[in-house]
C-alpha cells in the first residue's frame, strides 16, 4: 500500500517529529498558534491570544473583547506555549514568539489534506503519540486490505512498544483498546466478530508521519 509520488512530495522531512511533538498537537488551540505563527514571522503572546480568540470564535480581531483575549493569553502564557516549547515548536524569548520546527507545522497540513471528513484532529494526534498505536499503524499500512486481528497481535507483540507483551495479551489490548480508537479517526473498519480489520485509504498517509517519528 505504497503512497503515490505526489503524496510523498507534499512533505519536505527536514527533521524527524517528535513524540512530544505530536502529544503538543493533541490541542486545537496549539494547533491555532502554530497556523498563526506560520502566517506571521513572529508574535507576542499579547498579539497571538487576540488572533487565537478570534479564530475560535469565528470573528474579527476588532471584535475580540478584551476579558476573552486576557482568559486566552493566560491559558498560552501558563500552559501551551511552554508545552510547544518543550516539544520544540516554537521558540519563546521574552514577549516574542517565533516558529521553531516547520517539519511539523507540515505534517500538520498533510493531515488536514487527508480526504476523509470524519477525522477527529485531537483523537488523531492522541494515536500518533502513542507508541504502542504507532507500531499498529505500521502493521497495517503494509499489509493487506483486510487482516486478521490475531495476525496484527503476532506481529505487533514483538515490537518494543509491547515490551514483554504476549500475543495473547496484545490481542486482548488490541479487540478492546486499540483497535476501537482507530477505528473512531477513520483509519480502519474493526469487525469484532469477525476479528477482522479492514484498512482505509487515509492510513497510508498517516503511516509517512509515523515512519518520521523519532524513537
Amino acid at each position: 500500500m505504497a503512497s503515490s509520488d505526489t503524496q510523498q512530495d507534499t512533505i519536505r522531512w527536514a527533521t524527524e517529529v517528535t513524540g512530544d511533538a505530536l502529544s503538543a498537537l493533541a490541542n486545537e488551540r496549539r494547533r491555532t498558534v502554530l497556523e498563526t505563527l506560520e502566517r506571521r514571522s513572529s508574535a507576542t503572546p499579547a498579539e497571538l491570544a487576540t488572533r487565537v480568540a478570534a479564530t475560535e470564535h469565528d470573528t474579527s480581531l476588532a471584535a475580540v473583547p478584551a476579558d476573552t483575549r486576557r482568559v486566552v493569553e493566560r491559558s498560552l502564557h501558563h500552559r501551551h506555549l511552554p508545552t510547544l516549547e518543550d516539544a520544540r515548536l516554537v521558540n519563546w524569548t521574552g514577549d516574542t514568539v517565533t516558529l521553531a520546527r516547520r517539519a511539523t507545522v507540515e505534517v500538520w497540513e498533510h493531515l488536514q489534506a487527508l480526504e476523509t471528513d470524519a477525522l477527529d484532529w485531537n483523537e488523531l494526534f492522541s494515536i500518533l503519540e502513542s507508541e504502542r498505536c504507532r507500531a499498529v499503524l505500521s502493521t497495517l499500512a503494509i499489509g493487506a486490505d483486510r487482516v486478521e486481528r490475531r495476525a496484527v497481535a503476532t506481529t505487533v507483540a514483538s515490537a518494543d512498544a509491547f515490551e514483554t507483551a504476549s500475543v495473547d495479551e496484545t490481542e486482548i489490548e488490541l479487540h478492546h483498546a486499540l483497535l476501537p480508537k482507530l477505528e473512531r479517526t477513520d483509519l480502519v473498519t474493526y469487525d469484532a466478530n469477525a476479528g477482522l480489520v479492514h484498512v482505509d485509504g487515509p492510513i497510508e498517509s498517516v503511516e509517512r508521519i509515523v515512519a518520521s517519528v523519532a524513537h
